[in-house]
């Protein structure tokens, strides 16, 4: 498959799926140039603090690194070999000038037509391109991701589909839904943070964001 999508309530480990398959595709295979994007640029920063972070802790991946950029807005590792790993804010423009083999769209519920007509057609040429979505369930405005939900859910070709979601006519207070909904419940998620959530959160809110 040239994409895939994950589809997952909040808090749930997305960060770590991310970083996993950017440590991999930087380090073991043959990609050369990996993008991260998110909608906003601090959310971008801190997912290349989290990969600073790994690298930095450990001596057999710190070895392979040529060069670390921090200047604002350049965020991006780059290893002896001359893989790339960068890390943009999405934009009407994002994108262009990049010849990407792979991209790593965080928060894609945010994704707009104009991102994605800026971004896609960057892999087009590569040999063996890849996108990965990841996200929480799509808001009503999130056009792109529903598409992208709509083709998963009827199985369409080319595309590696993950959803975890509850029944839809599952209550909200049900603990079983919770436990469908959520990969780490109960053990990074527990009861007593879900049942604070659904005392606080307009019913519709709390079963897009945790069910």
């Amino acid at each position: 498959a040239s994409e895939a999508a994950l589809i997952v309530p909040r808090q749930n480990g997305k960060g770590d799926v991310l970083l996993g398959k950017a440590l991999h595709s930087m380090f073991l295979s043959p990609a050369k140039l990996i993008l991260w994007s998110a909608h906003e640029f601090k959310t971008a920063r801190e997912m290349f603090l989290r990969v600073q972070e790994t690298i930095d802790g450990c001596d057999a991946l710190r070895r392979l690194v040529r060069r670390v950029r921090t200047s604002h807005g350049e965020e991006g590792v780059e290893l002896n070999d001359g893989t790339r790993l960068g890390f943009v804010a999405r934009s009407r423009g994002s994108g262009r000038g990049f010849s990407p083999d792979e991209l790593l769209l965080d928060e894609a519920f945010a994704l707009t037509d104009e991102q994605v007509a800026a971004m896609m057609p960057a892999i087009s040429a590569r040999d063996n391109p890849f996108i990965l979505y990841a996200s929480s369930h799509p808001l009503p405005t999130s056009t792109v991701l529903r598409r992208i939900c709509q083709r998963g859910r009827a199985g369409g070709p080319g595309l590696i589909y993950i959803e975890y979601s509850a029944d839809p006519e599952a209550a909200n207070d049900d603990p079983q839904a919770w436990a469908a909904a959520n990969p780490a419940y109960p053990y990074r998620i527990g009861d007593d943070s879900i049942r604070r959530e659904l005392g606080s959160m307009d019913g519709a809110d709390f079963r897009r964001e945790r069910l």
